[in-house]
């Protein structure tokens, strides 16, 4: 039974959501708005991340562009740092370059990414680290082609470059992570939840917080709403914003995406569950109604994916700053609009009437339908060489969340043969999982929200809980560097200690 606690801190709070959500801005509709214009590639010829034989055996170092369609600095460091010939003649002679899209290989992402989009990963032929940075303009990019071309025209480099890096590696040991696999399951949620607690609560993810008020620990919700609800991350239409304020209170990006309010919105719905405060209840409320609005399309039960953070003129030259009407990417996501199918089950079982249950089934089941063939996941229309994770993750739990708002069991048998098929894919017989992401982002990693499904189905499959421990270990391990985000892993943790198994 959910733990409740009535706060009475929130009223302040969200009152003042109301009257200053952003009066002025232009409201983001994705009906009204404009397609997100393509990205230039510059004159380099990349690889396609999807194809196989991008990754096959070769003698040249990798150059992994990770970018973000709707990021101004994305767009322009392709346009700037890859449209010079002699910077493109150079990436092409030297490496394998790969472009690669954040929104479709989160796996990728989560491993090279430095903190930021856009990141350029520079890898050996084993992809381990050569280097690596975020934005670069033209003539730093240039700079960084000359230190490459010394390593690979010159063969004594390598072996330099290998001391160097052994010498790193002695000076920063990664994170152990024999614990994982040593401490019982009470002992590994103890010692996470302690990091959770030490984060500051604007860097705590929702799952985390969730987490936190399932433990007892009541008294972090208020910080993390003071943080994550003020009235300058609200814009006009309702949705959040994707940035979190600077000390003076500016928004450092001026966009609104799918990820981002949907993890919201099921954070705070999740929490006036557990709390039973009226204000945060009203607060989910208006974060579902703004969806349509936000991210609906003409063409698609599915939402998109939100709003770019630059304009563009009738010539196509893009510059910083959300213009009016909006750059709008269409391209839906399976697991953002199943994570919206939980958050609106989440919102239903806060009032008695509300179109919230129609709405999440009108979107899972064309998730169902379009989204999942011989019971494997995809991660939008087209077919993908690599399955995410985290699609199946969130699918599964919005069949679990729908099945139990509404008492329709095919969801659950749906769940179920998800499950199966994921277990078999991605856990591979020495017990790794392929492109396995343990830390929560925006919303609950993979591995944490397929593990709390395996111990919510226990009673359909006796290895479930099995299934559900080795995951959540692997995750911690994964995870071992950044301990504060694995709230989702401690949710499940908390579920299997309420099963009573702790398997050795």
């Amino acid at each position: 039974m959910l733990r409740r606690i009535t706060f009475s801190w929130m009223t302040t709070l969200l009152a003042l959501v109301v009257v200053q959500c952003g009066e002025d801005d232009p409201t983001p509709s994705a009906l009204d708005s404009s397609p997100l214009p393509p990205m230039d590639q510059g004159a380099v010829q990349w690889l396609d991340p999807e194809n196989q034989s991008t990754w096959s055996k070769t003698e040249k170092p990798y150059f992994l562009f990770l970018f973000d369609r709707r990021s101004y600095w994305s767009r322009e460091m392709a346009r700037d740092a890859f449209g010079s010939p002699e910077n493109a003649n150079e990436i092409s002679r030297l490496t394998r370059p790969v472009w690669i899209d954040a929104d479709l290989r989160p796996d990728l992402v989560d491993r090279y990414a430095l903190g930021a989009l856009p990141s350029l990963a520079v890898l050996t032929p084993d992809l381990e680290w050569i280097t690596g940075s975020t934005y670069l303009g033209a003539e730093d990019m240039a700079s960084l082609l000359r230190r490459i071309r010394i390593l690979v025209d010159v063969p004594e480099r390598a072996e330099d470059l290998e001391r160097e890096r052994a010498k790193l590696r002695m000076r920063r040991p990664h994170a152990t992570t024999a614990f994982a696999n040593r401490l019982a399951l009470g002992e590994l949620r103890l010692r996470l939840t302690d990091a959770i607690l030490k984060a500051p609560a604007w860097l705590q993810p929702g799952e985390g917080v969730i987490a936190l008020i399932e433990t007892g620990n009541s008294d972090k919700a208020r910080a993390w709403a003071e943080a994550n609800l003020r009235p300058e991350r609200f814009h006009g239409s309702g949705a959040l914003y994707d940035a979190t304020l600077t000390d003076d209170h500016r928004l450092t990006e001026e966009r609104v995406s799918l990820a981002v309010n949907a993890g919201a919105l099921y954070t705070v719905a999740t929490l006036a569950s557990l709390t039973d405060d009226r204000f945060l209840a009203e607060q989910s409320r208006k974060l579902a109604e703004a969806f349509e609005l936000s991210f609906g399309t003409s063409t698609s039960e599915l939402f998109g994916s939100g709003t770019a953070d630059f304009s563009a003129d009738t010539s196509g030259v893009i510059r910083p700053g959300a213009g009016a009407p909006s750059l709008y990417n269409r391209r839906s996501v399976t697991s953002w609009n199943a994570l919206a199918v939980s958050a609106f089950c989440r919102t239903a079982t806060l009032s008695a009437e509300n179109p919230w249950p129609d709405r999440a089934r009108s979107i899972l089941d064309a998730i169902l339908k379009r989204r999942v063939k011989g019971s494997r996941v995809r991660r939008t229309e087209v077919a993908s060489s690599v399955l995410q994770f985290e699609d199946a993750a969130h699918t599964i739990r919005a069949c679990l969340d729908l099945a139990d708002l509404t008492g329709e069991t095919s969801y659950k048998s749906r769940a179920s043969e998800l499950a199966d098929r994921m277990l078999k894919d991605m856990l591979l017989e020495e017990g790794a999982v392929s492109h396995l992401i343990g830390a929560d982002g925006h919303y609950g990693s993979g591995a944490g929200v397929f593990a709390q499904c395996l111990v919510r189905m226990a009673k359909l499959n006796g290895t479930y809980l099995k299934d559900a421990e080795r995951l959540c270990r692997l995750a911690i391990a994964h995870g071992a560097e950044r301990p504060s985000r694995l709230g989702a892993v401690v949710r499940a943790l908390v579920m299997l200690e309420a099963k009573g198994t702790d398997l050795e």
